[in-house]
This record gives C-alpha cells, structure tokens and sequence, in this order.
C-alpha cells in the first residue's frame, strides 16, 4: 500500500510529467487493491477530468492529475473502510461462535482482489500491454 502513498506524494507537489507517471502507480495500486482493471479506473478518470491518455495532445493538466489523483483517494478509503468494516463484523461473528459465512460480500472482495493477477509493470509497461492489446 505504501506505493499509493508515496505516488499520491509525488502527484501533489511535482511537475507534470513525474505527476503523470505517478497519477498511473496510483491506478495500479488501486486495481491491486480493489481487483477492478487498470483499464477501467482510467477509463473513469479520462471521463470524469476529460483527458485522454492514448493521445499525447490531450494528456492532463496539473490540476487535472491532482483532482484526478484526490479522486483515487478518495475511492480507495471507502474502499478500505468498507474492507475493514466486514472483517471487524466477521470476527465479531466468529467470537461468537458463528462459523459458516453468511455475508458474501468479504469473499467477494478477497476473490476480486488479484494480488497475484496484476503485474507490477509501472507506466511504461502499462503503455506497452496497452499497444499490444494485452
């Protein structure tokens, strides 16, 4: 989690360009996290902030990465308090000698997680899976 952190940093207070590269970490580590693709948080940002990432010409502003970067922030602490709202309401369940699974929801989480899944591959690579339609 900490890369979240130190590219929603970086996104804050630098140039463009590194804010760019770091505005994609930051969706990389949310489609970690939430198991929802890359492809698809950009997509909702490219919509949301009206930029466009296959098109140089019309990469984001500044203050179009930085809103673009709250949002992401914003979408991965209701993500992190709803995570950790089940898990408290599952031990609670299981103190109380409640063994089997009622609530979905928790394993619906944990199985669209994709850890393992979602490569590490930064800016570039997500450029060059991009091109190649991988």
């Amino acid at each position: 989690m900490g890369n979240f952190k130190s590219s929603f940093k970086i996104v804050m207070k630098e140039s463009v360009s590194h804010t760019w590269i770091a505005l994609h970490r930051c969706v990389e580590a949310n489609a970690r996290l939430t198991g929802e693709t890359f492809t698809s948080i950009f997509s909702r940002l490219e919509a949301a902030f009206l930029f466009k990432r296959t098109e140089k010409t019309e990469w984001p502003d500044l203050t179009q990465i930085q809103e673009a970067a709250r949002q992401l922030g914003r979408e991965r602490k209701l993500f992190l308090d709803e995570l950790n709202a089940l898990i408290q309401q599952r031990k609670r369940e299981k103190k109380y000698g409640k063994r089997e699974n009622s609530g979905f929801r928790l394993d619906e989480i944990y199985n669209k997680q994709s850890h393992c899944k979602i490569p590490k591959v930064g800016y570039w690579g997500w450029r060059k899976k991009r091109e190649n339609k991988d």
